[in-house]
This record gives structure tokens, sequence and C-alpha cells, in this order.
């Protein structure tokens, strides 16, 4: 198996959840600064940080790796949030 250059499906993932690189950055506790490095390949993030990634993409460590098949990413955690937060409450 071949070792990416970057991230590939980190940018792809990201926006199919609608999230900006600031909003996921703040979802897993990092700089956005950092997050725009790993998306475009300068540098890559700790070990400890993939899996907050990942669950916050709704995704695996291996689908961050590859570049998704056209839309399938999935909603982000942090999204579905915002959703559940604007949604009426049951018997309003």
């Amino acid at each position: 198996m071949r070792m990416p250059k970057k991230l590939e499906g980190l940018a792809p993932r990201r926006k199919a959840a609608g999230m900006t690189q600031a909003q996921l950055a703040e979802a897993i506790g990092v700089e956005r600064a950092a997050l725009g490095m790993w998306e475009i390949g300068a540098s890559w993030p700790s070990a400890r940080i993939l899996p907050a990634l990942a669950d916050t993409l709704l995704c695996t460590i291996d689908e961050l790796y590859e570049a998704p098949e056209e839309t399938d990413c999935h909603a982000s955690a942090a999204a579905l949030a915002r959703n559940e937060r604007t949604a009426p409450e049951a018997g309003e």
C-alpha cells in the first residue's frame, strides 16, 4: 500500500458535512491553520487526533486517507447537532 501525500478524504468529507475548516477544527480541538495544513498535505495530524476526525465526520480513519467516491460522504455529528438544536421540541 502506498502512503498518501495527504489525507485525501478529509476536505471532501468536511465539505460534504457542511463544515468550514474553523468549525471542524473547533470540534476536534485544534487550530484552523493546522487543519488547513493537513488538507493540503503540508503536515499530518498526530495519531491521537485521527479518531476525533473520523468520529466527527462519521467515517473511518481509513476513509480519511481515501478520496471519496462521488458523494459517499456522511454528515458530521457537529452538523447533526446544529440541526437538532434548531428543530422544534416535540409538543411545540
